[in-house]
Protein backbone atom coordinates (compact mmCIF):
# COMPACT_ATOMS: atom_id res chain seq x y z
CA UNK A 1 0.00 0.00 0.00
CA UNK A 2 2.75 2.17 0.02
CA UNK A 3 3.51 2.12 -3.47
CA UNK A 4 0.54 3.79 -4.93
CA UNK A 5 1.44 3.69 -8.43
CA UNK A 6 0.78 -0.36 -8.37
CA UNK A 7 -2.69 0.12 -6.60
CA UNK A 8 -4.75 1.53 -9.54
CA UNK A 9 -3.36 -1.51 -11.74
CA UNK A 10 -4.33 -4.04 -9.05
CA UNK A 11 -8.00 -3.14 -9.41
CA UNK A 12 -7.84 -4.22 -13.25
CA UNK A 13 -7.49 -6.98 -11.98
CA UNK A 14 -10.90 -9.22 -12.31
CA UNK A 15 -12.38 -12.73 -11.64
CA UNK A 16 -10.38 -15.23 -14.26
CA UNK A 17 -12.10 -16.52 -17.10
CA UNK A 18 -12.86 -20.07 -16.66
CA UNK A 19 -11.71 -21.67 -19.22
CA UNK A 20 -8.51 -19.70 -19.99
CA UNK A 21 -8.26 -21.21 -16.03
CA UNK A 22 -8.85 -24.63 -16.14
CA UNK A 23 -6.28 -24.38 -19.79
CA UNK A 24 -3.43 -22.53 -16.93
CA UNK A 25 -4.25 -25.55 -14.04
CA UNK A 26 -3.71 -28.22 -16.55
CA UNK A 27 -0.08 -26.98 -18.70
CA UNK A 28 0.77 -26.82 -14.67
CA UNK A 29 -0.36 -30.34 -14.12
CA UNK A 30 1.52 -31.16 -17.31
CA UNK A 31 4.88 -29.53 -16.60
CA UNK A 32 5.23 -30.71 -13.13
CA UNK A 33 4.89 -34.47 -14.45
CA UNK A 34 7.05 -33.62 -17.24
CA UNK A 35 9.77 -32.99 -14.83
CA UNK A 36 9.06 -36.14 -13.19
CA UNK A 37 9.79 -37.78 -15.73
CA UNK A 38 12.40 -36.42 -16.91
CA UNK A 39 14.29 -37.23 -13.83
CA UNK A 40 12.66 -40.36 -13.89
CA UNK A 41 14.37 -40.75 -17.55
CA UNK A 42 18.06 -39.75 -16.08
CA UNK A 43 17.65 -42.52 -13.65
CA UNK A 44 16.87 -45.15 -16.08
CA UNK A 45 20.16 -44.26 -17.87
CA UNK A 46 21.83 -45.67 -15.01
CA UNK A 47 19.31 -48.43 -14.43
CA UNK A 48 17.60 -47.03 -11.44
CA UNK A 49 13.58 -47.55 -11.97
CA UNK A 50 12.35 -44.94 -9.95
CA UNK A 51 8.56 -44.50 -9.43
CA UNK A 52 6.40 -41.61 -11.25
CA UNK A 53 4.38 -41.16 -8.20
CA UNK A 54 7.53 -40.88 -5.71
CA UNK A 55 9.14 -38.44 -8.56
CA UNK A 56 5.99 -36.43 -8.47
CA UNK A 57 5.67 -36.22 -5.09
CA UNK A 58 9.04 -35.00 -4.72
CA UNK A 59 8.23 -32.25 -7.84
CA UNK A 60 5.54 -30.45 -6.25
CA UNK A 61 6.98 -30.62 -2.65
CA UNK A 62 10.28 -29.25 -4.28
CA UNK A 63 8.65 -26.51 -5.99
CA UNK A 64 6.97 -25.52 -2.43
CA UNK A 65 9.86 -25.66 -0.71
CA UNK A 66 12.21 -23.56 -3.24
CA UNK A 67 9.00 -21.02 -3.61
CA UNK A 68 8.21 -20.68 0.32
CA UNK A 69 10.88 -20.61 2.52
CA UNK A 70 14.00 -18.63 2.52
CA UNK A 71 17.02 -20.68 1.29
CA UNK A 72 14.12 -23.13 -0.02
CA UNK A 73 15.99 -24.07 -3.31
CA UNK A 74 18.70 -25.78 -1.30
CA UNK A 75 16.54 -27.49 1.02
CA UNK A 76 14.64 -28.49 -1.97
CA UNK A 77 17.80 -29.61 -3.34
CA UNK A 78 18.60 -31.58 -0.73
CA UNK A 79 14.77 -32.85 -0.41
CA UNK A 80 15.15 -34.28 -3.89
CA UNK A 81 18.23 -35.55 -3.28
CA UNK A 82 17.42 -37.63 -0.71
CA UNK A 83 14.15 -39.14 -2.14
CA UNK A 84 16.12 -40.30 -5.14
CA UNK A 85 18.72 -42.28 -3.07
CA UNK A 86 15.21 -43.76 -1.27
CA UNK A 87 14.50 -44.98 -4.97
CA UNK A 88 17.69 -46.42 -5.03
CA UNK A 89 19.86 -44.07 -7.06
CA UNK A 90 23.41 -43.70 -6.14
CA UNK A 91 24.84 -40.28 -4.95
CA UNK A 92 26.63 -39.49 -8.47
CA UNK A 93 23.22 -41.00 -10.56
CA UNK A 94 21.25 -38.66 -7.96
CA UNK A 95 23.84 -35.67 -8.76
CA UNK A 96 23.67 -36.41 -12.45
CA UNK A 97 19.45 -36.41 -12.58
CA UNK A 98 19.08 -33.08 -10.99
CA UNK A 99 21.73 -32.03 -12.95
CA UNK A 100 20.15 -33.40 -16.37
CA UNK A 101 16.92 -31.86 -15.50
CA UNK A 102 17.85 -28.86 -14.75
CA UNK A 103 19.34 -28.31 -17.60
CA UNK A 104 16.54 -29.54 -19.83
CA UNK A 105 14.65 -27.12 -17.63
CA UNK A 106 16.97 -24.16 -18.42
CA UNK A 107 16.50 -25.60 -22.20
CA UNK A 108 13.16 -25.66 -22.11
CA UNK A 109 12.83 -22.08 -20.74
CA UNK A 110 14.79 -20.80 -23.30
CA UNK A 111 12.62 -21.89 -25.94
CA UNK A 112 9.66 -20.66 -24.47
CA UNK A 113 11.96 -17.10 -24.08
CA UNK A 114 12.78 -17.22 -27.90
CA UNK A 115 8.82 -18.42 -29.03
CA UNK A 116 8.02 -15.38 -26.90
CA UNK A 117 10.44 -13.17 -28.70
CA UNK A 118 9.29 -14.38 -32.22
CA UNK A 119 5.21 -14.05 -31.19
CA UNK A 120 6.22 -10.62 -29.84
CA UNK A 121 7.75 -9.26 -33.16
CA UNK A 122 8.65 -5.96 -33.11
CA UNK A 123 6.82 -4.97 -29.53
CA UNK A 124 7.58 -5.94 -25.86
CA UNK A 125 10.83 -5.61 -23.79
CA UNK A 126 12.73 -7.53 -26.00
CA UNK A 127 12.19 -5.71 -29.08
CA UNK A 128 15.56 -4.14 -29.34
CA UNK A 129 17.18 -7.33 -28.58
CA UNK A 130 15.01 -9.47 -31.05
CA UNK A 131 17.20 -10.44 -33.68
CA UNK A 132 20.13 -11.41 -31.88
CA UNK A 133 18.27 -13.83 -29.56
CA UNK A 134 16.16 -15.06 -32.73
CA UNK A 135 20.36 -15.67 -34.61
CA UNK A 136 21.23 -17.11 -31.75
CA UNK A 137 18.34 -19.77 -31.17
CA UNK A 138 18.34 -20.37 -34.86
CA UNK A 139 22.42 -21.49 -34.53
CA UNK A 140 21.91 -23.22 -31.64
CA UNK A 141 20.05 -25.54 -33.63
CA UNK A 142 21.95 -25.44 -36.48
CA UNK A 143 24.37 -26.70 -34.04
CA UNK A 144 22.49 -29.47 -32.73
CA UNK A 145 21.29 -30.78 -35.77
CA UNK A 146 25.35 -30.28 -36.93
CA UNK A 147 26.88 -31.83 -33.50
CA UNK A 148 24.06 -33.95 -32.02
CA UNK A 149 25.70 -37.27 -32.15
CA UNK A 150 29.21 -36.27 -30.88
CA UNK A 151 27.70 -34.23 -28.26
CA UNK A 152 25.21 -37.38 -27.09
CA UNK A 153 28.10 -39.48 -26.87
CA UNK A 154 30.47 -37.11 -25.45
CA UNK A 155 27.79 -36.38 -22.61
CA UNK A 156 27.22 -40.04 -22.20
CA UNK A 157 30.90 -40.66 -21.47
CA UNK A 158 30.90 -38.12 -18.87
CA UNK A 159 27.72 -39.29 -16.97
CA UNK A 160 28.93 -42.83 -17.73
CA UNK A 161 32.81 -41.56 -15.52
CA UNK A 162 30.43 -39.94 -12.71
CA UNK A 163 27.98 -42.46 -12.13
CA UNK A 164 29.34 -46.27 -12.17
CA UNK A 165 26.75 -48.35 -13.38
CA UNK A 166 24.73 -50.32 -10.85
CA UNK A 167 26.40 -53.77 -9.90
Amino acid sequence: LHFRSTLPSLSRIGRPAPEWLAVALVAQLASLLAYALIVREFLAVRGVSARARELLRATVGGVALGASLPGGQALSTAYWFRLLRQEGATPGAAAVALAGAMLAGIVSLAGVLVLGVAVAGDSGPTANVRLPILLGAAAAVVLRLAFGRSLARAARTVIARFTPAPV
